[in-house]
């Protein structure tokens, strides 16, 4: 099987206005610019 997507533990920031984004399934998502991030991309 493969790895399962995980965001709780890792901090990532966006690339737009570098503010903290929270994971939300799997995804990334800043509370400031609205920018999402797929956790592959990380």
């Amino acid at each position: 099987m493969g790895e399962l997507c995980s965001v709780n533990d890792l901090d990532q920031f966006c690339v737009i206005c570098e503010t903290k984004m929270f994971g939300q399934k799997c995804k990334y998502i800043c509370p400031n610019c609205g920018s999402r991030m797929d956790c592959s991309d990380s």
